[in-house]
Formats: structure tokens, C-alpha cells, sequence
């Protein structure tokens, strides 16, 4: 190579292989195109293998191999007498030719590259896919196609409006203080009265604060009145909706300003809500209802008035129907609540006096008992709320399939979170998020089970909890939630990821299986220790046994829901006691269970009708009758706030 033709340095070490350099050496080696220009071939030659060269698009050192043979195979043509022309013809299509070489260079290579080059068409061909799905998930959006919220209210919507009972119950409610407290909650399980939360804690003659209980009946006559008045209508007649009503708002929302309270009330919101975001703030009052006139029925007992504590207690049983006018399982759960507050009232008052009530009365308190011991929990409320959040984060094909709408699903889980009040919310979403939903959102949905899946699975694990409900526990001790439901959902790869809706929304019915069970028992035992005061009054003694009670104060002996045998019962030195044989499963005498780490204290939970596989069950009975008995644990001060049910 001339001097006048001599590239700079940082050319020359631009052409040069790295190895030569770290041999201290510039070769120039990668320059093929100086090689060819060099060469000492006619122009046109240099001209096709400039061009063939190029296209092989292999890498420069490999061009600069080829360069050299294909320039050696010329010069012998040529030194062999061949023309330039004949030489470039007989080579043939240079085309073709570099597709070859490069093909045949390209195998040559290690297996390193080889590895390289399969992992990176690899992993461009699933991201291709990934953005192939991804745009295939954006191409449908949730369709809300059925409003469930009507027939979850149907009962309530049957009620005529001017029948209905709740206006009442409101206005009897705020004329006693409620709303007003400082320290009022909108917990299910309570609602608080301003200036006497004493009536969460139920007193009776003898506590400490029965005179104030008394002084507030006698303050409150009217407005307790009001609510024996209500319980005597139809229905409730509460129209549960996507928040609060304007007419409740002294009773929900008594402090809130106009702005919040405006965010709260029904219609905030003009987008579909989500059935689960359904608000029941009367439940809680419903409980209030029935701990008052308790307490009104026993000032009235303490003053000998049987009739008003009869109807007291009457108009208190119809608070537990009220409850249950919506089709949902927190519904049903409240009303079995408020039963068994009434339950434990009729305990606590034929305990305070045998002969409070004459026999007409206990007979019909009997035939009321028969309208409602009889709850079962019905899981069709919770099967609509399950199809309605199907509804609203997957897509519909209008064939009853579709796929999960990766936007949907992230609204779903911060409205889960708590982190908006709204389901379709956006307003507040940062930019992070919505890098979330359209990067990440094709993996998140690529194993979500599909609508079809989805909804048969649903349907499959609710048919199997709504058999185990109804299924008794004598026939089979241990709950199928427990295991089966769990190992139905873990059968598929990645559980979680593929039915994570089901996961989330499928009730914990385990223990609402236990206290449907348990309710139903000690209303059979209620009833029964009625029909025993009915043939002591006639009789003057209690009989020797449950069956002289049939068939004139009983159809038939109420069963041992844990061995499906008759009831147990005794007379005791207080009078009956009616029992089951508890966990155990054998007769301790009517004995109540106690834990033996804490002998002082007589636990309601270590009475439970299910022990887990591997515990063993405590040793004693479950007492049905009476149930006052289980309300103070002996020898220990327990909260005033506890709720017995």
C-alpha cells in the first residue's frame, strides 16, 4: 500500500481485529475492500466481487476471508489465459453465490453464536407474541349486560312503599339519639346510641347500669313504641344501593360536610357499579332494634307487665326477618345474629321468671319460632355476585366467553384495597400505572382462566358449599370448604394466577356452615324448652323425657345435630337443660366444655361443632338450653361490648 493511499490511524485501528490489537499489532485485516482495490484484477472482476462480497453480509473479517479466495480464484482464471468475461461467466450468478457462502460461513461459526442467535430470535419472537396479546387484550372491554342490584332488593322491592317499615325504624331510631355520638362506628356488628352505647352491652335486672337502661325505656316510650309498630309491617322495605340515601344521612352520616356526604349518596357515581359495592348501613340497626326491646322487654318483666314484654319480645324476633330482605349471604349471617340475640332473650327472661308468660303466649311464641328456626343459607345472592364482577372485568364475545380485561382487573383490585371509591375511577392514576396496564397487563391475563372457565368453576365449587350446607354434620363432621374447594382450584398450575378471582370471592363458608348449623340447633332447643313450660304448667313437673312431649307440645324430638340421634336432656337443680353431645361426640352429663389450659373460663369457641383434622376436641357438651348460661364466661371480666351471637 502507497503512502499517498495510507488511511489515518483511527481507521487503521478501526480495521484492525480486536485480537491483533492486544497484540500490539494494526493489521488492517477487516479491511476487505482495500484488498480488493489492491488487487491486481481487470475492474470488472473487482466490480462483482466487490458486490458479492457485500451481499453475504457477514461480519468484516469473514468479508475480508472471502474477498481474499474469491481474488484468488480470479488471478489463477486469468494466469490460466481465461478473459476477464469468461472468467466472471463461468463463476456464475453472484447472487446466488453470496447466498451460499454466507449460509455455508454462517455454519462455521461456534456454538456460542449459534446459542446466541437461537436465544435472541427466541426471545424477539416472544415478545412479538407478548405484543400480539397485549393488543389482542385491548381490543374488547367489559360489558355490563344484566343489573343484579333488582333482584338482590326483590323482596325489599315487593314491599309497598308506604308499608314499609324502615322510615319508622329511622325516625324511632334518631328520636333516641342514634347518629349523634362522637364514637359511633358503621361496623356490621354494631350501632351505637348518643349518650347510652349501654344497649350494645344488653343489661339486665341486677347490672350495674339497669337503672339507667330503665330511665332511658321510660325517656324513650314513644319512640320505642314506634319501633313495636314497625315490626308489625309488611317488610323493611330498605332498598340497598351504591351508597347512601339523602333521608338517612342524620342517621349514617351525621357529621360528614355536604362534600362528603355527597360522595357517599346514591348516584354519586353515573358509571356501573360492582354488586359487592352494594351498602347496608340498616343491618347494624337492625341489631340496635333488637337489643332495645330486649331491654324493654325486661323493664317490662321487672314491672310484671307480661303482655308488653311479650310483645316486646314479638316485635323483636321480626327485626332478625327484616334483616334478611336482600339476597346475600352478610343478610342471612345478620339475621341468624339477630335470631339468636332473641334466642338468648327468651332464655334470659323465662330464667328471670317461669311464669312471666301464660300458655297462649308460649304457644305462639312457639309457632314464631317455627317461622324462623328454619333458616338456610342460600348461596344464590353470593353465585349473582360472583356474575357480576365476571361481568364487569371480562370482555363478552357474545357467546358467553371472553377474556379478563387486564384495566378492569387493576380497577377491581384497588377498589378491593380500598384505594377508590369508585370502580371505574381513573381520575386519580398516575403514569406508573398505566405503564402497568398496558406492559405488564398481557402477562398478568395470558393464565387468567377465560369467562367460560371461570364461571363453570364458580358454579362447580358453589353447587359443591351450597351440598355441604345442607348436608348434615352428623353425616359428615368435617366441612368440604376446608380441603375440597381448595384442592379443586390448586389441581391447575399457578392457582392463584389462573382463578384468582374465585380465590378472592368465594365466601369462608366453613364457619358460616357451622353457625347455620348451630343457630338451627338451639332454636330446636328454644322451642323445646318451651314446650317443657308448657307441660310443667299443665302437668306441674317437667317430664322424664323429651318424647312425652309428642306429638301435643311437639310434632317430633328435636335431633342431636352431631350425632343425628334425639336431643339430651335433664333436669337440673335451675330446671332443663337441653344439650349435644359436643364435639367430642360422647355425653358428659350435660357438662359444658371448658379449656383445660384455662379451666376458669367457659369459651363459646371450645364448643365448636367441627375440630380441625389432627386437635382433639375438649371434653364436655354442648348446652342448647338454657343459653344464658353461656353468655358470662366464669371467672372472667369480659368486655360489655361482646356479642353473644
Amino acid at each position: 500500500m502507497s503512502e499517498a493511499r495510507e488511511p489515518f490511524w483511527p481507521v487503521r485501528l478501526w480495521r484492525t481485529p480486536l485480537r491483533d490489537l492486544v497484540r500490539f499489532r494494526v493489521s488492517c485485516r477487516l479491511d476487505w475492500r482495500g484488498l480488493i482495490a489492491e488487487s491486481s484484477v481487470p475492474g470488472q472482476v473487482k466490480g462483482v466481487v466487490t458486490k458479492l462480497v457485500r451481499r453475504t453480509r457477514l461480519w468484516r473479517l469473514e468479508k475480508a476471508s472471502i474477498a481474499r479466495e474469491l481474488l484468488a480464484h480470479f488471478e489463477d482464471a486469468l494466469a490460466n489465459g481465461q478473459s476477464p468475461e469468461h472468467a466472471i461467466e463461468l463463476f456464475g450468478d453472484w447472487r446466488k453465490t453470496a447466498k451460499l457462502i454466507r449460509r455455508a460461513t454462517k455454519r462455521k461459526r461456534g456454538y456460542l453464536w449459534h446459542a446466541w442467535r437461537f436465544s435472541f430470535w427466541s426471545a424477539a419472537a416472544l415478545v412479538g407474541c407478548y405484543v400480539g396479546l397485549g393488543l389482542y387484550y385491548m381490543t374488547g372491554s367489559p360489558n355490563v349486560a344484566v343489573d343484579y342490584l333488582p333482584m338482590i332488593n326483590e323482596r325489599a322491592l315487593a314491599v309497598p312503599e308506604d308499608e314499609r317499615a324502615w322510615p319508622v325504624v329511622r325516625e324511632a331510631l334518631l328520636a333516641m339519639g342514634a347518629g349523634e355520638s362522637e364514637n359511633r362506628t358503621q361496623d356490621i356488628a354494631y350501632a351505637e346510641l348518643s349518650g347510652y352505647d349501654l344497649m350494645v352491652s344488653q343489661p339486665r335486672p341486677g347490672d350495674a347500669r339497669w337503672g339507667d337502661a330503665v330511665a332511658f325505656c321510660e325517656a324513650h316510650t314513644g319512640p320505642l313504641s314506634e319501633l313495636r309498630r314497625a315490626a308489625q309491617m309488611p317488610g323493611l322495605g330498605y332498598i340497598a344501593g351504591y351508597g347512601f340515601y339523602d333521608e338517612d344521612r342524620a342517621l349514617v352520616m351525621p357529621e360528614a360536610t355536604d362534600e362528603a356526604f355527597a360522595a357517599q349518596v346514591v348516584g354519586a357515581y353515573e358509571d356501573p357499579q360492582m354488586l359487592w359495592a352494594v351498602v347496608m348501613p340498616h343491618l347494624g340497626y337492625m341489631r340496635t332494634c333488637a337489643r332495645l326491646l330486649g331491654v324493654e322487654a325486661f323493664v317490662a318483666a321487672e314491672h310484671g307487665d307480661a303482655q308488653r314484654a311479650y310483645t316486646a319480645l314479638q316485635a323483636a324476633l321480626q327485626y332478625g326477618r327484616f334483616a334478611n330482605e336482600q339476597n346475600t349471604l352478610i343478610n342471612q349471617l345478620v339475621a341468624i345474629s339477630v335470631c339468636r340475640l332473641n334466642l338468648y332473650l327468651i332464655s334470659e327472661l323465662l330464667a328471670y321468671d317461669l311464669d312471666l308468660f301464660n300458655e297462649q303466649q308460649l304457644r305462639e311464641l312457639a309457632h314464631e319460632l317455627d317461622r324462623i328456626r328454619s333458616y338456610r343459607i342460600d348461596l344464590s345472592g353470593e353465585r349473582m355476585h360472583f356474575m357480576d364482577t365476571i361481568q364487569h372485568i371480562y370482555t363478552d364475545d357474545g357467546s358467553g366467553n371472553g377474556h379478563l380485561d387486564a384495566q378492569a382487573w387493576r380497577r377491581f383490585t384497588r377498589e378491593m384495597s380500598g384505594q377508590t371509591t369508585a370502580f371505574y375511577d381513573t381520575r386519580n392514576r398516575t403514569g406508573s400505572e398505566y405503564l402497568f396496564d398496558y406492559a405488564l397487563s398481557p402477562g398478568a391475563t395470558l393464565y387468567a382462566a377465560d369467562r367460560m372457565e371461570l364461571a363453570d368453576m364458580a358454579n362447580h365449587i358453589y353447587n359443591l358449599l351450597e351440598q355441604d350446607m345442607a348436608t348434615p354434620i352428623w353425616e359428615r363432621p368435617q366441612a368440604i370448604t376446608d380441603q375440597a374447594v381448595k384442592d379443586l382450584m390448586l389441581d391447575a398450575p399457578l392457582p392463584w394466577p389462573r382463578y384468582g378471582l374465585l380465590t378472592e370471592l368465594v365466601p369462608a363458608v366453613t364457619a358460616v356452615r357451622s353457625t347455620a348449623h348451630r343457630y338451627m340447633a338451639q332454636a330446636d332447643a328454644t322451642r323445646a324448652a318451651i314446650a317443657l313450660e308448657l307441660y310443667r304448667h299443665e302437668e306441674g313437673v317437667y317430664p322424664d323425657t323429651l318424647g312425652q312431649l309428642v306429638p301435643r307440645y311437639l310434632p317430633e324430638v328435636p335431633i342431636d345435630r352431631m350425632t343425628g340421634g334425639p336431643m339430651l336432656y335433664r333436669v337440673g337443680e335451675d330446671g332443663p337443660v337441653l344439650y349435644s353431645v359436643g364435639a367430642d361426640r360422647d355425653d358428659d352429663g350435660g357438662q359444658i366444655a371448658y379449656d383445660p389450659d384455662d379451666p376458669d373460663y367457659r369459651s363459646r369457641d371450645v364448643q365448636r361443632w367441627t375440630v380441625p383434622d389432627g386437635e382433639a376436641a375438649f371434653d364436655g357438651d354442648w348446652v342448647l338450653w338454657p343459653l344464658h348460661d353461656e353468655r358470662e364466661p366464669v371467672g372472667l371480666d369480659k368486655d360489655a361490648n361482646q356479642d353473644p351471637a
